[in-house]
């Protein structure tokens, strides 16, 4: 899986994940810093990359039609520093069907269970 950290996540949970063998990428690291929404999910949809976010706003599927994209998670953590969404992550992304996820389903996690809705 290819994934894209939003900028509301650290880029520690990007190094993490390429650890694990990952091909994950941070916005910061490729000079998205700062860009709006729109901006970031091109980017996201042009390099097939998976966006994981803390932006509810990335959840709201009159924006960001379920089969538009190639997956969103939104995590949905009332505490969020790089070792809890780590954490979480490395749970929850095993249990993702990577196919399910590519064609554009979104995946809303509170840390503990998940939710995934797919196009």
């Amino acid at each position: 899986m290819r994934f894209l950290i939003d900028e509301n996540i650290s880029p520690l949970v990007a190094e993490a994940l390429r650890q694990q063998g990952y091909d994950a990428q941070h916005v910061r690291e490729i000079g998205l810093k700062g860009q709006p929404d729109p901006e970031i999910m091109a980017h996201a949809r042009q390099e097939r990359r998976c966006l994981i976010t803390l932006d509810e706003d990335f959840a709201d599927l009159r924006c960001y039609p379920l089969g538009t994209h190639a997956g969103i998670i939104r995590l949905r953590l009332k505490f969020a520093p790089s070792s809890t969404v780590i954490t979480c992550l490395t749970q929850l992304l095993p249990q993702l069907q990577t196919d399910l996820l590519e064609k554009g389903s979104l995946v809303v996690s509170n840390g503990t269970t998940y939710r995934i809705r797919v196009p």
